[in-house]
């Protein structure tokens, strides 16, 4: 987190990537890798990556701080943002905790 404090998103990247390599399921760490794919311009991959996360066990990675970075990701892609922002809104209704709050989908 100070490399990514100090805006050096390549090498924070590379050290999600590790944290990701012992612990595949930690969440915390693969939100911030989308995000440091985000800011080194790779929004593309950062959209791929976080919905294979979600992909890899939705009932459990359905997480309204992961979705919100999702939904947002889409916003900026604007290619299709809404149709995939109701897709995940239909996967939260779904998957979701009882808890899980799809204000976070910014659906309008």
């Amino acid at each position: 987190m100070v490399l990514v404090a100090k805006g050096n998103y390549a090498d924070a990247l590379l050290r999600f990537d590790d944290v990701l390599e012992l612990d595949p399921s930690n969440l915390l760490a693969a939100n911030n890798k989308a995000i440091c794919m985000l800011y080194t311009c790779n929004l593309a991959g950062a959209i791929a990556f976080l919905e294979s996360v979600l992909r890899a066990d939705i009932q459990r990675n359905m997480h309204n701080g992961l979705v919100f970075n999702l939904a947002m990701m889409y916003d900026l892609a604007a290619h299709n943002a809404k149709e995939k922002k109701r897709t995940l809104q239909v996967l939260a209704q779904r998957y979701g905790s009882d808890d899980f709050d799809t204000a976070v989908l910014k659906l309008g």
